[in-house]
């Protein structure tokens, strides 16, 4: 149902995929629309991908990319960032979607310490994520819109017929 070429769409999924793995809830449906907008992506496409981090999913999300960020830097112990961690998503759980601001400051302060680590992780996951989501997407978008041209042929025959 989106409009666009299946690769506006895919850049636009890739894009909310990479934003996605920020470490910015709150900021990064901003985020995601003012680089699709920029890269000629469909917004409403990177909008909605940007849903891979949800209060679901953020915690495993979050743990993961520490992880590879920690690789890369010293920091603290995976024991210390989990309990940060699960400090962040306890107060974050508890606030509205449009408290960005409390959001933003519960990052900010408790998230210090291992802050670098999520967003450099976060980058390098989300890269690699919204890559393969940009194939993926734009393989089957291509498939689809193939199969309702398909289809749609089949069914105008059909009433022409009718006709006759």
């Amino acid at each position: 149902m989106l409009r666009g070429s299946p690769e506006a769409i895919g850049l636009g999924i890739a894009t909310g995929i990479f934003v996605g793995f920020f470490p910015l809830m709150g900021f990064q449906m901003l985020i995601a629309t003012f680089l699709a907008t920029c890269m000629n992506a469909n917004r409403p496409a990177a909008m909605a991908a940007v849903w891979i981090t949800n209060p679901l999913t953020f915690l495993p999300i979050y743990f993961f990319t520490y992880r590879v960020g920690k690789y890369l830097l010293p920091g603290p112990d995976e024991r210390n960032a989990h309990l940060i961690i699960n400090k962040i998503a306890h107060k974050l759980i508890v606030l509205d979607f449009w408290e960005i601001y409390h959001q933003f400051r519960i990052m900010s302060t408790l998230g210090r310490k291992i802050y670098a680590h999520l967003l450099l992780g976060g980058v390098i996951v989300g890269f690699f994520a919204g890559g393969a989501s940009y194939i993926l997407t734009v393989k089957i978008v291509k498939i689809y819109r193939k199969k309702r041209l398909k289809n749609r042929g089949k069914s105008i025959s059909k009433k022409s017929q009718k006709k006759l």
